[in-house]
């Protein structure tokens, strides 16, 4: 009688391993989350027991310690048409309508268009304001104490997302609608008047005085209690500000390293190139010149094994 035993080692049934190989991990992307917090300088943060939380995510991921506005040109609006269409767009007030034609004429479109045409996911989440793609300026929301503003909104300014309805109806959203289960590709989240520590004359609000620590105290309340649910969805998650000067700007999630800190000169042009770049995006604007921010050194959990074709017929020892 013939006995026959499969061979062992570099052959297994005269299958060479060589025709095992291992394809190059996807590298999908993890969701991001910018959220932009107001009127605060890098130094009014960092070390201020009035803001807890946000000195922790230093710790937590890559601190960009010369982190600055595109442009100082003034109020607040500008600094959120740079992170959406790489200029102020020709707007140096706070002034601002749904589908402004002014600041269209010059920045006729945006990463959020860009996004759409690629197929990609994408949300702007705006607390208080009081349905999609309100046409309002201003809202006082009861509901999460505090005002919402047109001029911390990085899409409805924008004609080429306002008069698109289908868009802006499915893509400009109250905060409310913000799921960190279901979070889409990028996520912009402006929290309200008082939330991002701006701050306010009216006694409406509580914890909600311009330059006081309950005001720091509230702002950092908000982001203690929704980041860390970001981050646990797996999502990159970046805090800055809308000031001039050097800003508080960090990162945490995956592909950045904890504890560490940067100090490549960056600007909002730097972080609308970044996400351009992740999702090979023609650069807007001055984004065109800007260094990137290193969002997008993320690793693929597992890698993905394939089999070629076997280069041999099964063999045995007689």
């Amino acid at each position: 009688m013939k006995k026959h035993v499969a061979l062992l080692g570099p052959m297994i049934l005269g299958i060479s391993l060589s025709a095992i190989s291992v394809a190059e991990p996807e590298t999908s992307p993890p969701p991001l989350v910018i959220i932009v917090m107001e009127n605060k300088a890098a130094s009014e943060i960092v070390g201020n027991p009035s803001a807890p939380f946000m000195n922790d995510f230093i710790a937590m991921g890559v601190r960009f310690t010369h982190y600055q506005e595109g442009e100082a040109r003034g109020p607040s609006l500008a600094d959120y048409l740079q992170l959406a269409a790489g200029s102020s767009c020709g707007r140096y007030s706070d002034k601002a309508l749904p589908g402004d034609s002014e600041i269209t004429s010059q920045c006729p479109t945006t990463l959020w268009n860009q996004l759409e045409s690629r197929g990609r996911s994408w949300g702007v989440y705006m607390e208080g304001m009081p349905s999609a793609c309100s046409p309002a300026v201003t809202h006082d929301d009861d509901a999460s104490g505090g005002q919402y503003a047109l001029k911390h909104n990085p899409a409805t300014p924008f004609k080429s997302v306002y008069d698109d309805p289908a868009l802006c109806l499915a893509h400009v959203l109250p905060y409310s609608s913000f799921d960190p289960a279901k979070l889409p590709d990028v996520s912009f989240v402006s929290p309200n008047g008082c939330n991002d520590m701006h701050g306010s004359k009216s006694k409406k609000w509580t914890k909600c005085r311009s330059h006081t620590s309950a005001l720091f105290e509230r702002g950092d309340q908000w982001l203690a209690e929704r980041v860390p649910g970001m981050l646990a969805h797996g999502a990159q998650v970046f805090i800055t500000f809308d000031e001039d000067g050097t800003l508080y700007a960090v990162a945490a999630g995956p592909g950045l390293a904890a504890g560490t800190s940067d100090d490549t000169p960056y600007t909002h042009y730097s972080f609308l190139a970044a996400v351009e770049d992740r999702f090979g995006l023609p650069r807007l604007g001055a984004a065109n010149a800007a260094q990137p921010l290193p969002l997008n050194s993320f690793r693929p959990s597992l890698p993905v094994a394939t089999q070629a074709a076997p280069k041999a017929v099964s063999r045995a020892l007689r």
